[in-house]
């Protein structure tokens, strides 16, 4: 009795364990919508939150922001994102959190905070999305093509929606309205 027992104890134990991992496609679905030959998005709505001296909440709400209040439409082409006649090119996070300082004073730049992965995954399921990030790095940043001004979101396309996710936010001593995200 005991000789099966360890017998099965044995082998149960050196069978190969598989591990499955889901591998996060947020990333290279965007880049590969971004690289087509011509795609256009249309804004469709936003969302806010109010910011204290204590920081952002987790508490979002949909703003009641007008097409012509706010970026009315997108265009990628060929790796290119264009707005209104501006040219966007695709940057690292490490560059764009770099480059985003660079226009703060000393000062100014210990007040940025960046939003976390689950406000980020907060304000995309606000605006719709199916899909969730695991890293900051998930998201695509974009600076300008002739002066190299970086846009204070990152995006995530899915489906037939680009999100335009608002990264940082800046201390405050009074609590305001600041923007979160847009889907396009």
């Amino acid at each position: 009795l005991m000789l099966p027992l360890l017998a099965l104890l044995i082998t149960g134990c050196s069978q190969p364990q598989t591990k499955q991992t889901k591998v996060n496609s947020v990333k290279p679905t965007t880049e590969r919508l971004l690289k087509s030959a011509s795609k256009t998005w249309t804004f469709s709505q936003g969302i806010s939150s109010q910011q204290t001296s204590h920081g952002v909440p987790d508490t979002l709400t949909t703003s009641e922001v007008s097409k012509i209040d706010n970026q009315s439409s997108w265009t990628a082409s060929k790796g290119t994102l264009i707005s209104t006649s501006v040219k966007y090119k695709q940057i690292s996070l490490k560059k764009w959190q770099t480059d985003m300082r660079q226009h703060f004073t000393k000062s100014a730049q210990a007040q940025i905070h960046l939003m976390t992965v689950p406000q980020i995954n907060a304000a995309l399921k606000k605006l719709g999305a199916t899909v969730k990030v695991t890293k900051l790095s998930d998201l695509v940043f974009f600076e300008t093509k002739v002066s190299g001004m970086t846009l204070p979101q990152g995006f995530i396309a899915s489906g037939h929606h680009l999100y335009a996710i608002n990264i940082y936010y800046r201390d405050t001593d009074k609590t305001t309205t600041i923007d979160r995200g847009q889907s396009f």
